[in-house]
């Protein structure tokens, strides 16, 4: 399906239990561009606008969703109810409730897409286990501009974090184990682990004007990250380690460099720098 103008009420364009179909240069307006039960399916140069969802997969394999422009939506890209194999690269995706939202999906990539005045969240995996999402720019959400729920397995790297809407620059919550948060940059953009989270690594990361916070965990490593106003929080977090970080201006906000409380044991710190 190629070069159509849809404009129409809830769906625009409907794909059903196809092999390789292409939907590529829509104009979609009030919309959006529906592929369920498919596999490696591609759409491509996409343009929805004004609709419920820009573009949703669900119950499809291998598919490739790049170089669309999603705005007004209330998810710009959906993914879920056992997708797998996905790729979901080089959109732009504005103004929406959710920019990018994976549930029971797993083994998908989300890159380099540039995310912006999301309401709640930009990217928000949700029961979804074993994805990546890498050097995507995203900012904003009330929940967090990127939101990990009961999602464990996943890597978040190489990813530029801004948030304008007092939500955190990352949520890791809720079983979500496995974690891996490398290489991204994090401004005024707290990053908060929070409950029961287990095996996660935090390293080569820079944060900036804001807090890392890690509570209620076990088993976590924090490597080798620069913290420039900000603090390192711990509660309630066991059998973990915290190495070679580098931080500056300790008396932002509480005055702490790095601050351990609620009962906190076996923590191993070796090689931390801090100073005013």
């Amino acid at each position: 399906i190629r070069n159509a103008n849809v404009q129409v009420n809830y769906v625009g364009i409907l794909v059903e239990y196809a092999d390789n179909p292409t939907i590529e240069n829509i104009n979609g307006v009030g919309g959006g561009i529906y592929v369920y039960g498919s596999g490696n399916a591609t759409v491509k140069n996409v343009n929805v606008h004004d609709a419920s969802t820009g573009i949703n997969f669900t119950t499809s394999q291998g598919g490739l969703l790049t170089d669309s422009t999603v705005s007004g939506t209330y998810s710009g890209i959906s993914i879920g109810r056992y997708d797998q194999g996905h790729t979901v690269s080089r959109n732009t995706i504005s103004n929406s409730r959710y920019g990018i939202r994976l549930y029971d999906a797993s083994d998908i990539t989300v890159s380099n897409n540039t995310i912006s005045n999301s309401e709640r969240s930009s990217i928000h995996l949700s029961n979804s286990a074993s994805n990546i999402v890498s050097d995507n720019t995203v900012d904003g959400g009330e929940d967090g501009a990127i939101v990990l729920y009961q999602s464990a397995g996943s890597s978040v790297t190489g990813n530029t974090v801004t948030n304008d809407s007092d939500g955190e620059g990352i949520l890791v919550y809720e079983d979500s184990h496995d974690t891996t948060l490398r290489a991204n940059e994090f401004v005024n953009a707290p990053v908060v682990f929070d409950g029961y989270v287990e095996n996660c690594t935090v390293d080569n990361n820079t944060v900036r004007g804001s807090a890392v916070s890690v509570e209620w965990a076990q088993n976590f490593t924090v490597t080798n990250n620069t913290l420039e106003n900000s603090s390192l929080l711990l509660d309630h977090v066991y059998y973990s380690t915290v190495t070679d970080n580098t931080q500056w201006n300790t008396s932002w906000g509480e005055g702490h460099g790095i601050h351990v409380f609620g009962y906190s044991h076996h923590i191993g710190f070796e090689r931390n720098t801090a100073s005013d």
